[in-house]
């Protein structure tokens, strides 16, 4: 029930009692050891009656504070004001280890996020540690892929936290599962691929191991900014580690926390991680065979979900089938997913049941996908000058064409116009002789006129006028 609503809000009593509280001091607190149980009686009262189904979440050195605690299908936790010097703003996620809460930094003017551990887990000295080893591992690892951390340190109520940089966006578990289809805008997925690879790259070049590398813990920026979160399984590997070399130290570039010197580097044993993305050495809980290739495998699932829709193993069983290694399914599913050769084998690959048979680490996973979408805009960049090879040969193609048209056109339109001239010229041409043979006609009858009559002296004008039209014909016939 959110503060400010029913009976479960301190009346003024219980303000008084927790003003009592808070004036009498903090618990002793040793190496930040402390826990709840080292409050007052009263606040322990307070904290059980007055409050009820309210925790005490810090009385000494910050603002008063309530949050409320949610156990198994409970309500959402409470909006927090203050933690220290940061103002709350909201829970963002839970862990069995710790809450995650957005807030805010005043002193900077920015937002982030703050990752608290709860109290009933606080006096775990090994879970202590691995929250530690957590906030020291993603502040050694500096790489655009794991987000920074800002501060890290001890509530007054014995409580660890650390702050870090807040990723807004949206997981890829919850991005893939908006796709209409496995190998819908496969592009993006991959490049998202590629960047998941390339940070573990980073951290295995550290000799770090995530451990529970699964789309639910990547998370993508609005902007496409991926980064890959929740490192609370990680270990760091050393000299005696499956990939480490015992007769040599620890290279200065490899990350250090407070389990470096333990005897025990890896307090967590037995099946730690999520079963649809373990190898059977994970599933198994065989400790000292967990290495990188751990993280390989989750990748190659990873890859498998990306092509098929689901991860490696499957359904209630996943767990059995992890530890049996039993990957028919996933290999069927890879087989018919319609995607390039290169990537089914390079899942594949990853997904062997056998450590020794996947890639040695994800810097390998990374080169091999990085030169396949290399290889892809390779592929589309020859392509697409093809198709414009092709669109500027059609052009030219359409305009040599159109060119012997006009051409044609054009010889035709002058033929045309020729046979047009020429038959005109016969046309005067028949005309002219037509009108040169009258005129010889009519020349010969006057002739023969003008003779009749000298022979018979009728008339002698004849020949003048028969001289005329023989005039007339060899004028004719000069034009």
């Amino acid at each position: 029930m959110p503060v400010g609503e029913g009976s479960d809000v301190p009346d003024a009593s219980g303000m008084e009692a927790l003003e009592r509280i808070k004036k009498a001091g903090p618990p002793a607190l040793e190496d930040g050891a402390g826990s709840p149980g080292n409050y007052t009686e009263e606040a322990q009262q307070l904290v059980g009656g007055v409050f009820g189904d309210f925790e005490l979440v810090n009385l000494i050195g910050c603002e008063r504070t309530l949050t409320q605690v949610v156990g198994p299908g409970g309500p959402p936790a409470a909006t927090l004001e203050r933690l220290g010097h940061y103002e709350l703003l909201g829970k963002i996620a839970e862990g069995g280890m710790g809450v995650v809460y957005r807030a805010h930094n005043p002193e900077l003017n920015r937002e982030l996020a703050i990752k608290v551990m709860k109290l009933d887990v606080q006096a775990n000295h090994d879970l202590r540690l691995r929250f530690v080893e957590e906030a020291q591992v993603m502040g050694q690892l500096q790489h655009p892929g794991i987000p920074p951390i800002f501060e890290r340190g001890v509530l007054p109520d014995g409580r660890l936290f650390y702050a870090m940089k807040l990723v807004k966006g949206d997981t890829l578990a919850a991005l893939l599962g908006t796709r209409s289809g496995p190998l819908d805008d496969l592009p993006r997925w991959l490049a998202i691929f590629e960047q998941v690879s390339q940070t573990l790259a980073y951290a295995h070049g550290r000799r770090v191991i995530h451990r529970d590398l699964k789309p639910l813990n990547v998370m993508v920026g609005g902007f496409g900014e991926v980064q890959v979160m929740d490192w609370g399984l990680t270990k760091v590997l050393g000299p005696g580690d499956p990939s480490g070399d015992p007769t040599q130290d620890m290279p200065i570039s490899v990350v250090r926390t407070v389990r470096t010197k333990e005897s025990r580097p890896d307090l967590r044993t037995g099946q730690i991680g999520t079963p649809a993305y373990m190898p059977k050495e994970q599933a198994r809980g065989e400790t000292a065979r967990v290495d990188e290739q751990v993280d390989v495998f989750a990748l190659g699932a990873i890859l498998c979900e990306i092509l098929t829709g689901r991860p490696a193993y499957t359904g209630l069983t996943a767990f059995v089938k992890a530890q049996r290694a039993d990957l028919a399914d996933a290999h069927a599913r890879l087989d018919k997913c319609r995607a390039d050769a290169e990537l089914v084998h390079l899942a594949r690959r990853c997904l062997e049941a056998e450590r020794d048979d996947r890639p040695r680490d994800a810097s390998v996973v990374a080169k091999e996908i990085t030169t396949y979408l290399a290889g892809v805009q390779e592929r589309l960049k020859a392509a697409e000058l093809a198709r414009v090879e092709a669109q500027t040969k059609a052009a030219e193609e359409s305009k040599r064409r159109k060119l012997t048209v006009a051409l044609a056109t054009a010889v035709l339109v002058v033929f045309g116009l020729a046979g047009f001239w020429v038959f005109a010229y016969q046309r005067q041409v028949q005309h002219e002789v037509a009108r040169i043979e009258g005129a010889v006609g009519k020349a010969e009858q006057l002739r023969d006129d003008a003779r009749r009559a000298w022979s018979e002296r009728i008339d002698a004008s004849l020949w003048a006028r028969a001289e005329e039209a023989a005039g007339v014909v060899v004028a004719l016939v000069n034009w």
